[in-house]
């Protein structure tokens, strides 16, 4: 009898739980959930879906199929298209394309995802809300996007192509910044207008302006009979292709016969003209003469006059050189110097098909260590001549022999 409590108790405890095995039966599904339908909590197929920040329209698509997460953090499309995106109620981006969109609940981020074949596309408003009536989209692909609403920012990866008006623009990486209306594109950077293309690291968009600045290891390539290739630290200009293109910093063009460095430059495109200003130097040689990548570099040396003695030098305060036929015009402080010989002048013209300089206003020719006045001195390049008229002494030619 002493052992009839503890008898009590585990009858009791037995029953319990032969009751619990029997609910627990009872309450069991009777099929088992897959992982996939976990994943795919309120799905649809081929519908239209949006989404809503605070009462104002943030985001909608049409897609082939939709579904959100387990936790309904993530909604997933498939097969986007007709894709809009907002901010603050306003269109930021409209008819996005691509295979795959994510849309994350807490942060109302939109991400989205081209294939290798077929890049996800949309237009893309580079200005800001507050100026809604002017508005500018530019159609844009790439292999991702990624909108922040918070941030008023979008950004893209993966082998960005751009039209916008008369430009093609490309690149790596891209961030708008909508409230502050720029952009950034970096990495394998290439713009193509019709009469120029550009290769840079960094390209700086200011939509207010219209404007763009591209840095990092430049190199450009302007359009006409005369092959022009242009590097410098820095170039910028206007989508309005009637507007210059500035050009500045450490500048080396080469153009067939001739190698020029300079500071500032100007390129204009109805002229078919490129501009240096605040002190140039140019080397021009004879036809059928290779230039090499040294004599530019040579040209940017203080000692550039004992390094090219060789060559025929035009040193002046500005310099007008035609992307159209090669002529070039130096004007202010013009210097040039040939294989010892010495003259300097206001203005000098090079005609690229005759090979021959001209002298012409305030014309000095060295004479040993004298500075004769002229009238005019031609200097042809070829034959490695000057020829001075009209001197307060006599008319004579320079020639030195080999």
């Amino acid at each position: 009898m002493e052992n009839s409590p503890w008898r009590i108790i585990f009858i009791c405890a037995g029953a319990s739980l032969f009751l619990l095995l029997i609910a627990y039966f009872f309450i069991l599904p009777k099929k088992i959930i897959s992982i996939d339908k976990i994943d795919k909590i309120t799905s649809l197929k081929n519908a239209y879906m949006s989404g809503y920040n605070e009462g104002k329209k943030s985001w909608e698509f049409y897609a082939t199929e939709g579904w959100s997460d387990k936790y309904q953090q993530i909604t997933y499309l498939k097969d986007v298209s007709k894709g809009n995106l907002y901010e603050d109620g306003e269109l930021i981006t409209s008819n996005l394309s691509a295979s795959t969109v994510k849309v994350f609940k807490r942060s109302k981020i939109v991400e989205a995802a081209g294939l290798e074949k077929k890049q996800l596309s949309a237009n893309i408003a580079f200005t800001s809300k507050k100026n809604k009536e002017k508005r500018k989209f530019a159609g844009i692909k790439s292999n991702f996007l990624k909108y922040i609403p918070n941030d008023k920012r979008t950004e893209l990866a993966g082998n960005i192509n751009i039209k916008e008006k008369n430009i093609k623009i490309s690149g790596e990486k891209m961030a708008i910044d909508h409230n502050e209306e720029t952009a950034k594109i970096e990495n394998n950077v290439k713009v193509i207008r019709s009469d120029i293309s550009i290769n840079c690291n960094i390209l700086a968009y200011d939509s207010k302006q219209e404007k763009l600045n591209l840095f990092e290891n430049i190199t450009a390539k302007i359009k006409g009979k005369q092959k022009t290739k242009v590097k410098a630290d820095n170039i910028s200009f206007f989508l309005d292709d009637e507007k210059d293109i500035n050009i500045n910093g450490n500048i080396e063009l080469t153009q067939e016969k001739k190698n020029i460095v300079g500071n500032k430059a100007f390129y204009n495109k109805k002229e078919n003209n490129i501009f240096f200003q605040d002190g140039t130097k140019a080397v021009i040689e004879k036809g059928g003469a290779l230039l090499k990548e040294e004599t530019t570099k040579k040209l940017k040396s203080p000692d550039a006059k004992n390094l090219l003695k060789e060559k025929t030098i035009i040193e002046a305060n500005a310099l007008n050189l035609s992307t159209k036929n090669g002529d070039v015009r130096a004007e202010g402080n013009v210097f040039v110097s040939q294989k010892g010989k010495e003259a300097k002048s206001d203005y000098a013209d090079y005609s690229d098909l005759l090979e021959i300089i001209t002298l012409t206003k305030n014309v000095y020719l060295k004479k040993d260590t004298d500075w004769i006045k002229c009238e005019k001195i031609t200097v042809f390049v070829k034959d490695e001549i000057f020829e001075a008229t009209g001197s307060i002494e006599a008319e004579f030619k320079l020639k030195i022999k080999d």
